[in-house]
């Protein structure tokens, strides 16, 4: 169970990284699903399974599923969630990949949020209404 103290704490770093105020309710239903690629980077081993994986966020709605794609986008695989730890919290996600042929790949995520809106497309900065645009990883395997 997460303490008021400690659900305090996370709306403010989210905020901080956002670069808004989230911690009024009618303010969570301004925030966009989003995500991030944490991992990997670089360059993989080829025919060796990797885990893609990040985090997600999108308000007080939740996460419903993340996609990952290997192919910049042409394909989507759902990605496995860990459990929310609270109903503000970001939720980690992952997926393994068994990169079979060398070369360059553009790993791309997208997240949809717990009433079903997906995460837009259509690149934009964070100002006036905080960033959009799937998050992408470009690796070099082989």
């Amino acid at each position: 169970m997460v303490s008021d103290e400690e659900n305090i704490c996370c709306r403010n770093l989210i905020s901080a990284f956002l670069g808004q105020f989230c911690c009024q309710p009618e303010e969570a239903d301004l925030i966009l699903p989003m995500n991030r690629i944490d991992r990997p980077r670089g360059h993989l081993a080829l025919g060796h399974t990797v885990e893609i994986g990040g985090i997600a966020f999108a308000g007080n709605r939740g996460i419903q599923k993340v996609e990952v794609s290997v192919d910049n986008g042409v394909t989507w695989h759902q990605a496995t969630l860990d459990p929310a730890l609270s109903q503000d919290s970001w939720v980690l996600w992952s997926w393994k990949w068994t990169p079979l042929l060398p070369g360059q790949y553009t790993l791309v995520a997208r997240a949809t949020d717990g009433t079903g809106e997906v995460q837009t497309s259509r690149k934009q900065g964070t100002v006036p209404n905080g960033a959009t645009g799937y998050h992408t990883v470009v690796v070099q395997v082989g």
